[in-house]
């Protein structure tokens, strides 16, 4: 199996790409801002060589899925609905690995779905719960600087495409570690370029954050985690602090691992894809 296809969730059409082999064991990989399925190149690769069945989906607003029009429709629950409609096409069950918007997504699919989901890999993306208790810390508060900006419509669309697109080239990519290299981006780039896909990415935002949520630690009460959790963190994540990512434990009752990746940044999965593909590969087995 190796292609593409959509999967229709409401009214929204989500855009998957797959590999390996279809009976394979399901793995569902769930990308964030500002990125697509493809910043899971290298884990689809990697877990279709394995024989499992590798799944990467275009968040509602990314890629090729379509991207409402409401700020609204991009709430969590709408989201939770995209990936329960694809795994339905997939079985009873699968494994999920996810970053960043598509990590929030993960730890609450496992945390409301417990019996979907297998196996739980986020990638330098703590709980929500652990980033709501914490988000009011002087060094998380500093890292989130930018969700101020993002929450005001308009005002981050127009900074990030000035001087084609050089702030979202330095702000985002350019904090990785490890380069990302000027082909990646320059894909990244033509893919936010396109009409409407700035300000859909952002509204992931919007419709899930509030200025206050930002400014005062608070609690969200949510089921603990019931299946196996692995958390593999960039220790040199420009946008979430590892305080946060250790965190995570408390809200997960089953076994948890987490993995420091020194000399890492916010995008684990490019930056590093030999250790996340080895670490990930153990850990589904």
């Amino acid at each position: 199996m190796n292609g593409s296809r959509y999967v229709r969730s409401g009214g929204v059409r989500i855009h998957v790409v797959e590999r390996g082999p279809a009976d394979g064991q399901p793995v569902l990989l769930l990308h964030g801002f500002p990125e697509f399925w493809w910043s899971w190149r290298y884990q689809l690769d990697a877990l279709a060589e394995a024989g499992y069945r590798a799944v990467a989906m275009d968040l509602r607003g990314f890629g090729e899925s379509d991207r409402p029009a409401h700020v609204a429709d991009y709430a969590l629950p709408h989201a939770l609905g995209d990936v329960e409609a694809v795994v339905e096409t997939l079985g009873d069950r699968v494994s999920v690995v996810c970053h960043d918007w598509g990590a929030a997504v993960g730890w609450l699919y496992a945390t409301l779905f417990p019996h979907r989901v297998e196996r739980l890999t986020a990638l330098s993306t703590p709980h929500p719960s652990a980033f709501a208790a914490r988000v009011r810390t002087p060094r998380q508060l500093q890292a989130s600087w930018y969700m101020f900006m993002f929450l005001t419509p308009g005002v981050a669309e127009e900074a990030m495409a000035r001087n084609g697109y050089e702030l979202l080239k330095l702000w985002w990519y350019g904090t990785a570690k490890v380069p990302l290299g000027e082909d990646v981006v320059d894909r990244y780039v033509e893919m936010f370029s396109r009409p409407g896909a700035l300000e859909a990415g952002l509204n992931w935002y919007r419709a899930n954050l509030t200025v206050s949520d930002l400014v005062s630690d608070h609690e969200v009460e949510l089921p603990p985690v019931a299946c196996p959790v692995l958390v593999l963190w960039g220790m040199d994540d420009a946008y979430l602090v590892p305080e946060v990512g250790r965190l995570s434990q408390r809200y997960c009752e089953g076994p948890y691992r987490f993995i420091e990746l020194p000399d890492t940044g916010h995008w684990v999965q490019q930056e590093r894809p030999d250790i996340v593909n080895r670490e990930l590969l153990a850990f589904l087995r």
